[in-house]
């Protein structure tokens, strides 16, 4: 299933800019770098999978500025994995 999203906040500039609209399918084989919306929190989050360990999915920003702290999302399981983005293809 394709599904599309709004990006809002600046966490992941320069990669996503607030109010970019993003494509994401839910294909269930991760691997670092990947772009990806998550269910943290009780809200849906774009982050980048920083690294895959013991079963644990590690999220992060990329935008090193943010005034808030996106890397402390830490790490969910892969059920809180909504989607890969796959467009744009600049990630």
């Amino acid at each position: 299933m394709i599904f599309v999203r709004r990006v809002v906040g600046d966490s992941m500039l320069p990669t996503l800019k607030p109010g970019q609209i993003i494509f994401c399918h839910e294909i269930r084989q991760f691997r670092e770098g990947q772009v990806v919306v998550a269910f943290v929190g009780g809200k849906e989050v774009v982050k980048r999978i920083s690294s895959l360990e013991n079963g644990r999915i590690f999220l992060k920003g990329d935008n090193e500025d943010s005034s808030t702290d996106s890397r402390h999302y830490g790490s969910v399981t892969d059920t809180k994995i909504e989607g890969t983005v796959f467009w744009p293809r600049n990630l």
